[in-house]
């Protein structure tokens, strides 16, 4: 759920207590977890075309910051299309939060703006 929220601005439609889990995470200075690409996006200074590969840094540093993936597999950003991008993560997040790391796979569109 962590990831969806991350990588594509998708909030859980859940509980009280799971959305407080959901915001525990290292490394997010604000307090709560939001999605890192519109944030990105809104303070990008560079080219549409160069966006991808600077969010995907951007995105891989978040995941793993929040302690939300232990490894990253795969992760395609796609070109910028009328304030939305596709993204595609394949990742494991780490053994401790079960007694076996768990594979993930996560694909859709984050809207930008």
């Amino acid at each position: 759920m962590r990831a969806r929220l991350l990588l594509l601005g998708e909030k859980p439609n859940v509980g009280h207590d799971v959305a407080i889990m959901m915001n525990m995470g290292t490394g997010n200075r604000r307090g709560g977890i939001e999605a890192v690409l519109p944030l990105l996006w809104n303070n990008f200074d560079g080219a549409a075309a160069e966006f991808p590969a600077c969010a995907r840094l951007w995105a891989i540093y978040h995941l793993k910051a929040t302690d939300t993936v232990e490894h990253v597999f795969e992760l395609e950003i796609g070109e910028v299309d009328d304030g939305k991008v596709a993204v595609k993560f394949r990742g494991q997040r780490a053994s401790g939060y079960s007694e076996k790391a768990f594979n993930m796979e996560i694909s859709g569109i984050c809207e930008l703006e």
